[in-house]
């Protein structure tokens, strides 16, 4: 049976979030980023999930919070990502990734918005990506 599965990436410096509990962070390697909740820095006072470089990052280096969930419910419909997102003097790039994957194989549909990268500073700003199931 065909289960597809869509993969929720976050790579930014904050994205606006009301609850954490279905997020994971991760770095990679894993020396290189820190992720936190927020309260400071929120918009629109809810917290949000931060990630931060730390002096060991790298320009192959990553942190993302990610998240996974069964797609199968969404076949033959277009999957929408909505995130507030700012950043804080990004050299690299940051953005929004969403991934559909089968349950073998490669990849289906894919966004990570590298083509129009979050860079430098910037504030509060609301972000999409979209992929078909």
């Amino acid at each position: 049976m065909f289960r597809p599965w869509v993969l929720f990436w976050l790579l930014t410096a904050g994205v606006c979030c009301q609850e954490t509990p279905r997020w994971r962070f991760l770095a990679s390697p894993g020396s290189c980023y820190q992720g936190f909740i927020d309260k400071s820095q929120a918009y629109r006072g809810q917290r949000c999930a931060a990630i931060r470089s730390l002096p060991s990052a790298f320009a192959s280096s990553s942190g993302i919070y990610w998240q996974a969930i069964d797609a199968s419910s969404y076949r033959g419909q277009r999957l929408r990502l909505e995130a507030y997102m700012r950043s804080q003097e990004v050299t690299g790039w940051a953005g929004l990734w969403l991934r559909l994957d089968p349950k073998e194989g490669p990849p289906l549909d894919f966004d990570n918005m590298q083509d129009r990268p979050v860079v430098g500073t910037t504030p509060w700003q609301a972000y999409s990506i979209e992929i078909n199931v």
